[in-house]
């Protein structure tokens, strides 16, 4: 084996263990979860029949649905689709050797891709921005594979990985479009046909994939209508795609803007060096011009059909088409000194990567990162003191301690989404987005990512005003009442809730929430709280117990009736509830 051989192996291999390890040992974050939740539990991720949601990347979906039917909802599962997809991107950047002068630098692109820390961080995730990526190396090989051997299984590979990375994340609408228009181009320039024989020639491949590229774009556009497409912005290409993406890439705009100058100079003076001595034709030509019509494309579908610009994350494929045009573009200057001189700053992300290596975050959502000890400690407390805690916090860490209850059988209360967070609730999960309070002690504060557990020094002292009981009854409909109360020793008193109930049905998952709404004289809903019970235990096919603590901080002058209910949005089957406790609390000190 050759040098060149075992360092591709050795960063491959070693990228691929990190991967895998961290894909195992990284908290679950708030899309994952609503993801799982939403798509990959109950199956139900068919574009037109499914949520109408950009969070719904359908092959990681699909995917990720097959492994956890398999191999059980371990989080690891739930991620593996995405964390195998890199040995997918890995082989195809080792495959490009074959259209490179220097094995250097293609070397170099393969380094400088596989370690950038922002796009291998999407690779641990269960979502579609990695497993796209990969889809898309696949689709530039292929693509320019067929322009060097004219092998027609190349057209075919060329439609089917640009296909799947456009179902992958749909904001690569507009390079797979760009690859479709470049194969027909190639075909007819390398065999020298007339547009008709060329049309003849290709129709079997483009009509067996054109209906997915028809029905990707059909549903694009429904989402984008819906204003779910993906993470965008209206404002102009350069701030919008360059700069927010090269400061994620980066850790901060001031270091962002520095990148993005050096790389961008570097590409343009390597550009025009080519055009000078005619060095942009065959494979350089085909990735140049997807590039520049990649960056049109995006240009002409926000000026005209008012398409927001792809933002951060979902403009990883600009990132990419960007560093394959660089490392294009430098392999073809003719000076050998340039070609080292103009790769050696590109090599700053790698050492980015050494720097920022852990096992704890991604540095994308860093402030999300809910650490297991914060759920560990919140549901010693409840065992020692024998009663449910009040929790409040951001929805984006609530659900994550959520999530590690919906692993321990619904054990602990949920948290109630909170901006900022209550200022009776037991405990606070929270982070740098909002301030400290002189109430609650600082139990739990990890440095790196700012997220904090606060436990209220001195509890909210509660007295029971209202028990009702119910003992058994079968539910068909969508709403179960489960008790309603006049508000007169309520009102501008901090309020609790208790419910606690059995409950079996056939129905999977289990798709309900616990619902308490304070209305006015006029039976106007003027607040609303309420908990995902599908996150509480979504297989109720045997009997299971649900216990909750619904409260408010304060409820209303005007309030003058509650009403605490159950809705089920998919109840088929019937929903047997019995046992039936509620009790209503309201404040006496605090």
């Amino acid at each position: 084996m050759k040098k060149t051989e075992i360092l591709y192996l050795l960063v491959g291999s070693s990228v691929f263990f990190y991967i895998i390890v961290r894909a195992i040992f990284v908290p679950p974050y708030f899309d994952e979860i609503i993801t799982f939740f939403t798509y990959i539990q109950k199956g139900d991720f068919i574009p037109f029949f499914a949520r109408t949601d950009a969070n719904n990347h359908l092959i990681n979906s699909f995917l990720s649905y097959v492994f956890t039917k398999t191999f059980g909802e371990h989080f690891f599962f739930i991620r593996l689709a995405s964390a195998l997809s890199i040995v997918v991107l890995m082989i195809y950047l080792w495959k490009f050797k074959k259209f490179f002068e220097s094995k250097t630098i293609n070397f170099a692109l393969f380094l400088v891709v596989v370690t950038t820390t922002y796009l291998t961080d999407f690779f641990i995730l269960s979502r579609g921005y990695g497993l796209s990526i990969a889809f898309l190396a696949a689709t530039l090989y292929h693509l320019i594979n067929y322009n060097y051997s004219n092998n027609k299984k190349n057209i075919y590979f060329t439609l089917f990985f640009s296909t799947i990375a456009l179902w992958s994340n749909l904001s690569f609408i507009v390079p797979v479009i760009i690859v479709w228009g470049l194969v027909i181009i190639i075909h007819i320039n390398k065999n020298s046909i007339s547009l008709k024989q060329s049309f003849l020639y290709l129709s079997k491949p483009y009509l067996f994939f054109s209906p997915l590229l028809i029905f990707g774009i059909i549903y694009s556009f429904k989402l984008k209508n819906a204003g779910s497409l993906y993470f965008g912005s209206d404002g102009g290409l350069i701030d919008a795609v360059f700069i927010k993406l090269s400061a994620e890439i980066a850790g901060s705009y001031f270091n962002g803007n520095i990148i993005l100058v050096i790389f961008t100079t570097i590409y343009l003076l390597s550009l025009t060096l080519c055009i000078i001595y005619k060095q942009l034709k065959n494979s350089n030509l085909i990735v140049q011009s997807l590039f520049g019509l990649t960056i049109i494309g995006y240009m002409l579908l926000h000026n005209i059909l008012g398409v927001k610009y792809p933002q951060e994350r979902a403009a990883l494929q600009i990132y990419l088409l960007f560093m394959v045009a660089l490392f294009f573009a430098i392999d073809n200057i003719k000076l050998k000194v340039l070609k080292y001189l103009f790769t050696l700053p590109t090599l700053i992300i790698t050492v980015q990567f050494f720097h920022l290596l852990n096992f704890k975050h991604i540095q994308h959502w860093k402030n999300q990162t809910v650490p297991y000890s914060v759920y560990e400690h919140v549901y010693t407390w409840q065992q020692n003191n024998n009663t449910k805690p009040t929790i409040s916090g951001n929805r984006l860490l609530g659900k994550v301690l959520d999530y590690y209850d919906y692993t321990n059988e619904g054990k602990l209360n949920s948290t109630r989404d909170d901006v900022p967070p209550s200022k009776i609730a037991d405990f606070i999960i929270t982070n740098n987005w909002v301030n400290n309070t002189c109430d609650y002690d600082t139990i739990i504060h990890v440095k790196e990512t700012s997220v904090t557990l606060m436990q209220r020094k001195k509890l909210v002292e509660w007295e029971l005003v209202f028990t009702k009981t119910i003992k058994d009854t079968i539910v068909y409909g969508e709403f179960f009442n489960l008790t309603e109360l006049s508000t007169k020793e309520l009102k501008r008193k901090p309020a609790c809730f208790d419910v606690k109930f059995n409950t079996q049905s056939k129905d999977f998952p289990f798709i309900s929430f616990i619902v308490c709404t304070a209305n006015n004289a006029n039976n106007e809903q003027i607040s609303y709280t309420n908990y995902d019970l599908q996150i509480v235990k979504a297989n109720i096919k045997e009997r299971s117990t649900i216990h909750r603590k619904l409260f408010y901080d304060f409820m209303l002058e005007d309030t003058e009736k509650v009403i605490v209910y159950l809705w089920f949005l998919n109840n088929k089957h019937g929903v047997r509830i019995s046992n039936v406790e509620v009790k209503i609390y309201k404040a006496t000190a605090n």
